[in-house]
Order: structure tokens, then C-alpha cells, then sequence
């Protein structure tokens, strides 16, 4: 069996491909009728991961006419960041691979999902924000914008009262 990558975060896929799951090996000689030259292909195989005393059962199914099978597996979310085994078998067939070892890494579990956002959702284009709350186009939001205007109208208000009051002093 071989893998690709080694090197994965929790929650990555693995492509895995297996060879030579037959139930027998005739290499001297022809092989009984409706058997191939590694017997009839095998089943029940599973791809599990070890790591220390814990274990996880990946992939089940069974090897085609070529003696082979290929399977996308996921990197358990809840396996530790550090080495482990992966590796293919049957309950009676322990088949190695030239190289086991997988190597998780201590990133935060790949997820098909949106993590939680610390930052606060911006507000879709076009709606009335808030006075203090974030712009949501870049500009001067909607809602500075009337406090601007408010209050530009009251100081205009005020100015003009005060005109009518030294106009009405002076006569």
C-alpha cells in the first residue's frame, strides 16, 4: 500500500492505493482455472490508522481484478498532532507498506465548514448602519451621514434664531 502526502493536518483527505490483495501467489506454474496469477482478489480489507494504543477503521471494501483497490481516506479530527501508522489489512492478512508513517501536524483540523469568526459579519450593501458601526462599502456610512445632517440643521436653526434676536435688539 501507498499514500500521498505523509505530512497532514487533521481532517485532510489521503489518497491510498493498494496492491497485490490476492489470496494466493502462483508464481511457479499456471494458475488454477478461474484464478488469476495472485489467486482470486481479496475482501474485507481496511485502512486503519495507529496511533499509540488508539485506532481508527478509515476505509472497508475489497480489492478489484487487479488486485487492487484505491481509497480517499480522512485524518481522524481527534488524532494528536505527531506520528502514526497507516496502514491496510484483513483480520487474517497483515500486508506493510514500504513507508507508514503519517505525520499530523498541529494546525487546526481541516473542516468543510466555516470556522466561527472572531470579527463581527459586515453588514450587506445598501442597509442603515448605526453611528460608530463599521462602513459598509469603504465610505461614510448611512447613519453618520444623518447625524451629520442633524445636527448641521440644528446648528442652522440656532444661527438663524440668533439673527432674528439681534435683529429685533437693534430696532
Amino acid at each position: 500500500m501507498t499514500f500521498d502526502p505523509h505530512d497532514v493536518a487533521r481532517g485532510q483527505t489521503i489518497a491510498v492505493v493498494g496492491t497485490g490483495w490476492g489470496d494466493d501467489c502462483h508464481d511457479v506454474g499456471d494458475p488454477p482455472a478461474g484464478e488469476g496469477p495472485l489467486g482470486i482478489p481479496l475482501e474485507g480489507i481496511h485502512v486503519v490508522l495507529v496511533q499509540g494504543n488508539r485506532e481508527w477503521d478509515l476505509w472497508s471494501g475489497a480489492a478489484g481484478e487487479d488486485y487492487g483497490f484505491t481509497a480517499s481516506v480522512v485524518v481522524p479530527v481527534d488524532a494528536a498532532p505527531g506520528a502514526a501508522q497507516l496502514l491496510a489489512r484483513r483480520p487474517d492478512t497483515a500486508v506493510s507498506t514500504f513507508d507508514q508513517t503519517l505525520r499530523i501536524s498541529d494546525a487546526a483540523p481541516v473542516t468543510t465548514t466555516s470556522p466561527p469568526t472572531l470579527t463581527p459579519p459586515r453588514e450587506p450593501e445598501g442597509s442603515a448602519a448605526s453611528p460608530g458601526s463599521e462602513p459598509s462599502s469603504g465610505g461614510v456610512s448611512i447613519g453618520w451621514f444623518v447625524v451629520i445632517v442633524a445636527a448641521a440643521a440644528i446648528v442652522a436653526v440656532a444661527l438663524i434664531a440668533l439673527r432674528r434676536r439681534r435683529q429685533s435688539d437693534v430696532s
